[in-house]
């Protein structure tokens, strides 16, 4: 069943003559004080001595806590007098019969019923909004409803709660409860597949707001009713919009980070949840997996959820794929023949080993520069440059005279 509730020691030092703590930060204060002539306040060290005073003493209890007590529990009594308890539930004929929603399995055309219970759990007489709204899932996989004001298009028009005069009221009394009849009749076009939408109960009331404005503050409680319409079924997950981006560091041998983006999209006509896992792969065959990912919840046809993750320790191989798999999960007793084992999705990116590339350019430079040195220092002579004294050869030495 569904609730809602509303409401207006000692220490050891060592060392020969070590001074005890609380001594030398009282000396310490009184020196700082005599040099910037502050008045200084005296204080003692904490005690282990256990208390022992009166008034904290588990013996007895004083008049004056007594009275405390009464009134603390009157306050308590009063605050139950004016909060308001309900809740709703599917039913049989007699009350409330453990199921968790509502649940019907009808073909186009049909008309169907069932019942639901409705109850006052405080004290006070209640009336109460009894409508139905379709139901959505968020991109954050909170399931909802929407407003009491939004147009139904959906499940939300087939169902009807057969109240007495078909009002869209009900009045309990302190304690009270009532069985009502719900009629579910499927139009002939109805799609095949999952619909679903809540019954809601509620309570409104007239408060100020932090601008002073007297509004109408809805608090409410949904039964969910999911409806399975026979014809084909397509359970379907799609990954959509899926992006990666590499982080890396300088350290050539210290793995970067992949943070990827995706969502999850029912664009089947069934009601589907999924495990889902992440992976990076490389060109050297490499595969990082990433860390364990909570569960997709329950998608409704059309429905969607929004996912963020990083994977860590990824090296950079210059081209990385980023891959996505779902792993369908139904929920107990649908039957979805032709499910796939998985859905999956996938993406490229570049990871240029920035820090490998400056290793490998400083080795070359260095062995480049290094063959420069070797072939400047290995050459036989100096060249002669123009404006240099010509050498003439001796003519002692080469026997002959000059003319």
């Amino acid at each position: 069943m569904n609730r809602a509730s509303a409401s207006g020691g000692n220490r050891r030092t060592s060392g020969r003559s070590a001074v005890p703590a609380p001594l030398a930060f009282a000396l310490c204060a009184a020196l700082v004080a005599l040099l910037v002539g502050v008045p200084v306040t005296a204080s003692a060290a904490p005690s282990t001595t256990p208390s022992t005073t009166p008034a904290q003493t588990s013996s007895g209890t004083s008049p004056s806590d007594a009275a405390r007590a009464a009134a603390r529990a009157d306050a308590a009594r009063k605050a139950a007098a004016k909060k308001a308890t309900f809740g709703i539930g599917p039913a049989n004929a007699k009350g409330l019969d453990g199921r968790p929603y509502l649940s019907f399995l009808a073909s186009p055309g049909s008309r169907l019923t069932d019942r639901i219970a409705v109850l006052n759990l405080g004290i006070k007489k209640v009336t109460l909004n009894l409508y139905v709204a379709d139901a959505k899932v968020g991109t954050d996989g909170a399931f909802g409803y929407l407003a009491r004001s939004a147009p139904r298009t959906d499940a939300a028009t087939w169902i009807t709660p057969e109240t007495a005069r078909r009002a869209m009221t009900v009045t309990l009394g302190p304690q009270g409860r009532a069985v009502i009849p719900v009629s579910l009749t499927v139009p002939a076009n109805a799609s095949p597949g999952d619909h679903a939408a809540g019954i809601i109960l509620s309570l409104t009331s007239r408060v100020t707001s932090s601008a002073g404005e007297r509004v109408d503050f809805e608090q409410r409680v949904a039964l969910r009713t999911f409806i399975r319409i026979s014809g084909p079924l397509h359970p379907r997950l799609t990954v959509e919009n899926l992006t990666a981006r590499y982080s890396g560091t300088l350290n050539p041998i210290r793995g970067g980070a992949v943070t990827m983006h995706y969502r999850v999209h029912n664009t089947g006509n069934v009601r589907l949840g999924s495990r889902q896992t992440v992976a990076i792969s490389g060109l050297l065959a490499t595969r990082h997996p990433g860390k364990a990912l909570a569960d997709v919840p329950l998608l409704l046809p059309g429905s969607s959820f929004d996912v963020t993750t990083t994977v860590h320790g990824v090296l950079p191989q210059v081209r990385l794929t980023a891959e996505v798999k779902l792993f369908p999960l139904t929920v107990a007793g649908d039957v979805n023949p032709g499910l796939p084992a998985r859905f999956s999705g996938q993406t490229s990116l570049w990871a240029i080993p920035w820090g490998l590339g400056i290793v490998i350019g400083a080795i070359a430079l260095l062995i480049l520069l290094a063959l420069l040195w070797r072939r400047l220092r290995g050459r036989p002579g100096r060249q002669r440059l123009d404006g240099d004294p010509i050498d003439r050869p001796d003519p002692a030495r080469i026997g002959g005279v000059l003319q």
